[in-house]
Protein backbone atom coordinates (compact mmCIF):
# COMPACT_ATOMS: atom_id res chain seq x y z
CA UNK A 1 0.00 0.00 0.00
CA UNK A 2 1.62 3.20 -1.02
CA UNK A 3 0.65 6.22 0.80
CA UNK A 4 0.99 9.82 -0.09
CA UNK A 5 0.31 13.36 1.86
CA UNK A 6 -0.58 15.96 -0.66
CA UNK A 7 -1.06 19.63 -0.47
CA UNK A 8 -4.33 20.77 -0.78
CA UNK A 9 -3.13 23.32 -3.11
CA UNK A 10 -2.34 20.46 -5.63
CA UNK A 11 -5.49 18.34 -5.33
CA UNK A 12 -7.97 21.40 -5.15
CA UNK A 13 -10.55 18.56 -6.62
CA UNK A 14 -9.45 16.33 -4.50
CA UNK A 15 -10.61 18.22 -1.44
CA UNK A 16 -13.85 19.54 -2.74
CA UNK A 17 -14.86 16.09 -3.37
CA UNK A 18 -13.77 14.77 0.23
CA UNK A 19 -15.37 17.93 2.02
CA UNK A 20 -18.39 17.37 0.28
CA UNK A 21 -18.82 13.63 1.02
CA UNK A 22 -17.75 14.21 4.26
CA UNK A 23 -20.53 17.58 4.78
CA UNK A 24 -23.18 15.43 3.19
CA UNK A 25 -22.44 12.37 5.39
CA UNK A 26 -22.37 14.37 8.84
CA UNK A 27 -26.02 16.29 7.36
CA UNK A 28 -27.34 12.87 6.65
CA UNK A 29 -26.93 11.82 10.58
CA UNK A 30 -27.61 15.53 11.52
CA UNK A 31 -29.32 17.69 9.36
CA UNK A 32 -28.91 20.62 12.08
CA UNK A 33 -24.97 20.53 10.68
CA UNK A 34 -26.46 22.02 7.24
CA UNK A 35 -27.17 25.65 9.42
CA UNK A 36 -23.19 25.08 10.77
CA UNK A 37 -22.16 25.43 7.82
CA UNK A 38 -23.48 28.51 6.57
CA UNK A 39 -22.12 30.08 9.99
CA UNK A 40 -18.94 28.84 8.43
CA UNK A 41 -19.71 29.89 4.87
CA UNK A 42 -18.56 26.76 3.88
CA UNK A 43 -19.50 27.26 -0.09
CA UNK A 44 -16.98 29.84 0.12
CA UNK A 45 -14.40 27.45 1.76
CA UNK A 46 -15.01 24.95 -1.03
CA UNK A 47 -14.43 27.87 -3.89
CA UNK A 48 -10.85 29.51 -1.86
CA UNK A 49 -9.77 26.45 0.26
CA UNK A 50 -6.05 28.43 0.01
CA UNK A 51 -7.63 31.59 2.32
CA UNK A 52 -9.28 29.20 5.11
CA UNK A 53 -5.90 27.34 5.55
CA UNK A 54 -3.06 29.43 3.80
CA UNK A 55 0.80 28.45 5.08
CA UNK A 56 2.64 29.41 7.01
CA UNK A 57 -0.44 29.78 9.50
CA UNK A 58 -2.48 27.06 8.46
CA UNK A 59 -2.39 23.34 6.30
CA UNK A 60 -4.93 20.97 4.08
CA UNK A 61 -3.99 17.78 3.22
CA UNK A 62 -5.66 14.62 1.06
CA UNK A 63 -4.14 11.56 1.78
CA UNK A 64 -3.59 9.27 -1.58
CA UNK A 65 -3.78 5.47 -1.55
CA UNK A 66 -2.53 3.76 -4.28
CA UNK A 67 -3.34 7.25 -6.21
CA UNK A 68 -7.35 7.13 -4.92
CA UNK A 69 -7.76 10.16 -2.84
CA UNK A 70 -8.63 8.73 0.74
CA UNK A 71 -9.08 11.44 3.26
CA UNK A 72 -7.80 14.80 4.10
CA UNK A 73 -7.30 17.19 7.21
CA UNK A 74 -6.48 20.67 7.98
CA UNK A 75 -5.62 23.42 10.26
CA UNK A 76 -6.47 26.81 10.39
CA UNK A 77 -5.12 29.87 12.73
CA UNK A 78 -7.39 30.77 15.52
CA UNK A 79 -4.78 33.86 17.37
CA UNK A 80 -1.14 33.62 17.37
CA UNK A 81 -0.80 30.20 19.84
CA UNK A 82 -4.05 28.84 18.98
CA UNK A 83 -5.12 26.70 15.66
CA UNK A 84 -8.04 24.76 15.10
CA UNK A 85 -8.24 21.06 13.33
CA UNK A 86 -10.93 21.11 10.79
CA UNK A 87 -12.42 18.08 8.24
CA UNK A 88 -10.40 15.23 9.27
CA UNK A 89 -11.95 12.48 7.02
CA UNK A 90 -11.46 9.12 5.93
CA UNK A 91 -13.54 7.54 3.27
CA UNK A 92 -15.39 4.27 4.27
CA UNK A 93 -13.28 2.37 2.49
CA UNK A 94 -10.10 2.96 3.55
CA UNK A 95 -10.79 3.52 7.85
CA UNK A 96 -8.89 1.15 9.85
CA UNK A 97 -5.79 1.58 8.39
CA UNK A 98 -4.28 4.30 10.45
CA UNK A 99 -5.22 7.08 7.70
CA UNK A 100 -6.81 9.21 9.96
CA UNK A 101 -4.04 8.81 12.14
CA UNK A 102 -0.92 9.66 9.85
CA UNK A 103 -2.38 12.81 8.49
CA UNK A 104 -3.68 13.69 12.02
CA UNK A 105 0.00 13.46 13.30
CA UNK A 106 1.05 15.31 10.82
CA UNK A 107 -0.69 18.16 11.00
CA UNK A 108 0.09 18.23 14.92
CA UNK A 109 4.09 18.43 14.29
CA UNK A 110 3.76 21.14 11.73
CA UNK A 111 1.06 23.58 14.21
CA UNK A 112 3.91 22.61 16.71
CA UNK A 113 6.51 23.70 14.24
CA UNK A 114 4.49 26.85 13.05
CA UNK A 115 4.48 27.70 16.87
CA UNK A 116 1.07 27.15 18.22
CA UNK A 117 0.76 25.77 21.81
CA UNK A 118 -2.91 24.77 21.45
CA UNK A 119 -5.06 22.94 18.99
CA UNK A 120 -9.02 22.92 19.19
CA UNK A 121 -11.54 20.59 17.46
CA UNK A 122 -14.98 20.49 17.65
CA UNK A 123 -16.91 17.40 17.16
CA UNK A 124 -20.21 15.41 17.05
CA UNK A 125 -21.09 12.33 19.64
CA UNK A 126 -22.13 10.31 16.90
CA UNK A 127 -18.24 10.01 14.95
CA UNK A 128 -17.29 7.45 17.66
CA UNK A 129 -14.44 6.30 15.52
CA UNK A 130 -12.76 9.83 15.15
CA UNK A 131 -13.45 10.92 18.87
CA UNK A 132 -11.34 7.69 19.94
CA UNK A 133 -8.61 8.81 17.25
CA UNK A 134 -8.66 12.57 18.63
CA UNK A 135 -8.56 10.61 22.63
CA UNK A 136 -5.19 8.85 21.38
CA UNK A 137 -3.69 11.69 20.16
CA UNK A 138 -3.78 13.19 22.85
CA UNK A 139 -7.27 15.59 22.91
CA UNK A 140 -8.64 16.14 25.94
CA UNK A 141 -13.01 17.77 26.33
CA UNK A 142 -12.91 21.53 26.82
CA UNK A 143 -15.69 24.13 27.51
CA UNK A 144 -17.48 25.01 24.34
CA UNK A 145 -15.00 27.51 22.40
CA UNK A 146 -17.09 28.90 19.05
CA UNK A 147 -20.13 29.61 17.96
CA UNK A 148 -21.18 26.10 16.31
CA UNK A 149 -25.34 26.00 16.95
CA UNK A 150 -25.20 22.31 17.67
CA UNK A 151 -26.01 22.04 21.44
CA UNK A 152 -24.49 18.32 21.25
CA UNK A 153 -21.30 19.00 19.87
CA UNK A 154 -18.29 18.04 21.82
CA UNK A 155 -15.39 20.32 22.19
CA UNK A 156 -11.86 19.39 22.23
CA UNK A 157 -8.08 20.53 22.90
CA UNK A 158 -4.53 18.85 22.78
CA UNK A 159 -1.68 20.87 24.06
CA UNK A 160 1.09 21.07 21.40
Amino acid sequence: MHIELVPGTECPEDIRSLFTEYTRMLISECPGFARYLEMQDFDSELLNLDKKYPPPDGRLYAIFVDGAAAGCDGFRKIDRLICEMKRLFVRKEFRGHGIGRLISERLITEAQTAGYRKMLLDTLPFLNDALCLYKKLGFYEIPRYNENPLVSSIYMQRDL
